[in-house]
């Protein structure tokens, strides 16, 4: 059976509102309601519709009278995702489509979800998940791999089944070495790591939270550890960009070289957890006591204190700690005690939470939406037990607008062929321009696309350029961004890569996108592309195309639920 997902990203999903409308329905049937009900997700601006029998002209065509574009199709159900122009509401575009009669049906691109659960094989065993909500976290992302917890422990059983690809370079510090193998065979460091980032789903083993998270190992210690060592990892960990620094180690006596260390993570962008302490008293334990660190005592299964943990106003937050299960230096898996075990589950929880931030939050944020998230569990503490869920919810949704040009021309070149419509999507028809020559610098070729970007400023947090556009090989493509302030100009921005044929569409950052807004929120972008010549004998460059399949601009913005 042939099948192609019309879904796109969860990242695109407008989880709905409150908000209801009627669409009448051909053919004299009544009105139907189309609810944007809490759990029922479709992606915004996007609608599925069923043609009868159209072709592929037949349906720009339809799409092109309302401003839309047909992003993606499925031929051999005669299906297309059409995208809508911006600002036109769901309600319009179904009742335009609805009104063709070559339209079978048009429906809200519904977007779906698994109820996820990893096929661990000791899954079950892993009791501290469940009272986390783990599994309804993992729903709104599974981590990324390039985030990286740097886990200063023992070392661990880097052979160990549940890690197969889940460590990153780590270091030793105290035998100044490459390998943080823990050759003492103490086994603390692999039992911390089970909670952050085992090899999650994977059929065997443990889960943690971080899922496709990584892991970062730094033998800071053998069965005890010296401040010297403990500096030395926290600064190598921020020297080669770790995201969260997992410390499941502490003492009562203030260290001001640690504080420096950890100051200077912080400084760097790093979350910093640590755990309380196992002596169960009212005292300040280092480094979780710093400034900035996220101090974790231990919870039961019954939500109650671990007898052994630590407690007091210097206790941030807590997770499960007493009998834990989870990965052993042996290379099985068995049960321990400790606050050093809730610390990494909540090392997990933070690279989920920055998997599905995109950079969009600072340390300080992150940290603000673990305590206002927390679940209680009494007065022993400052704020509560982590709730994963509710913490991944704190952390808004990214939803994508895209939107296509109104005006082109070229800047540059001979022989402009195709038409502004054959810009707004991938479907091989193309836009090409002819290079020629400009003296010395060879043969160029340009063409600007004009964007009206509707959304308020102050709701994106994210901005991009994008085409697929292509060239012969060895020709240089540049982005410039027309800078409208004063007599306005053409702004270098960034070179991309433009290869020898059609390829996916491919995307550039622009951090500062409101510099390059006109008054009446336009965006002018120009692709220019340059065949130099050789630098033997000067040999002028021969002719090319420069030719696009699409140009566009993606806007990020958050989900307001």
């Amino acid at each position: 059976m042939i099948r192609k997902l019309l879904l796109a990203l969860c990242a695109l999903a407008a989880v709905g509102a409150s908000a209801q409308f009627t669409i009448p329905v051909g053919g004299g049937s009544p009105p139907i309601q189309v609810g944007l009900r809490p759990g029922v997700d479709y992606i915004a601006g996007e609608i599925l519709v069923k043609f009868k029998k159209q072709t592929f002209a037949q349906r720009n065509l339809a799409a092109m009278r309302i401003g839309a574009r047909e992003r993606e199709s499925y031929e051999p159900r005669s299906m297309s995702v059409v995208r809508l122009a911006t600002g036109q509401s769901m309600e319009a575009g179904l009742r335009y489509y609805r009104s063709l009669p070559n339209v079978e049906y048009a429906e809200p691109h519904m977007m779906r979800h698994w109820a996820y659960t990893p096929n661990d094989a000791r899954l079950n065993d892993c009791w501290h998940l469940p009272i986390l909500k783990a599994e309804q976290a993992w729903d709104l992302s599974k981590g990324d791999p390039n985030v990286i917890v740097a886990l200063l422990d023992s070392g661990v059983k880097k052979n160990h089944e549940d890690f197969v690809g889940k460590f990153v370079q780590g270091k030793d510090v105290v035998d100044e070495d490459d390998d943080p193998e823990d050759t003492a065979g103490i086994g603390h460091g692999t039992f911390c790591a089970g909670f952050i980032a085992p090899a999650t789903d994977n059929g065997i083993g443990v889960a943690g939270l971080g899922f496709n998270g990584r892991i970062m190992p730094i033998r800071t210690g053998g069965f005890t550890l010296s401040t010297i060592d403990i500096v030395e990892a926290i600064d190598w960990a921020v020297a080669h960009d770790a995201d969260v620094l997992s410390m499941s180690f502490g003492g009562y006596g203030f260290a001001q070289a640690e504080a420096d260390a950890i100051a200077n993570a912080w400084d760097a962008g790093c979350v910093l957890v640590a755990a309380a302490g196992n002596d169960n008293v009212n005292l300040p334990s280092y480094p979780a006591s710093f400034p900035n660190v996220v101090n974790v005592g231990a919870t039961t299964r019954f939500d109650t204190k671990a007898d052994f943990s630590n407690f007091g106003p210097d206790v941030d937050v807590a997770a499960p700690g007493e009998r834990v299960f989870s990965t052993d230096f042996n290379g099985g898996y068995s049960i321990s005690d400790g606050t050093s075990f809730s610390c990494p589950t909540v090392s997990g929880l933070v690279s989920l939470m920055l998997a599905r931030a995109q950079g969009r939050l600072t340390n300080q944020e992150i940290v603000d939406i673990i305590f206002n998230t927390c679940d209680p569990v009494g007065d022993w503490l400052t704020y509560g037990r982590v709730n994963a869920f509710r913490a991944m919810q704190g952390v808004r949704e990214l939803a994508y607008e895209e939107v296509v040009p109104e005006a082109m021309s070229m800047e540059f070149g001979r022989g402009l062929s195709g038409g502004l419509d054959h810009a707004w999507a991938n479907d091989a028809l193309l836009v090409r321009v002819a290079s020629k020559s400009q003296g010395r610098t060879g043969q160029v070729a340009a063409i600007s696309y004009d964007f009206k970007v509707t959304r308020p400023v102050a709701e994106i947090v994210g901005f991009e350029v994008g085409a697929n556009a292509f060239a012969k090989l060895g020709v240089t493509g540049m982005i410039y961004l027309w800078n409208p302030a004063g007599a306005g100009r053409w702004v270098h921005f960034k070179n991309v890569p433009l290869r020898g044929g059609s390829d996916d569409t491919w995307f550039v950052k622009v951090p500062n996108f409101a510099d390059y807004l006109d008054a009446t929120g336009h965006i002018r972008v120009m692709y220019r592309s340059v065949l130099g010549y050789r630098r033997r004998g000067f040999e002028p460059p021969v002719p090319y195309n420069l030719s696009f399949d699409e140009a566009i601009v993606r806007i990020a913005y958050e989900v307001t639920n």
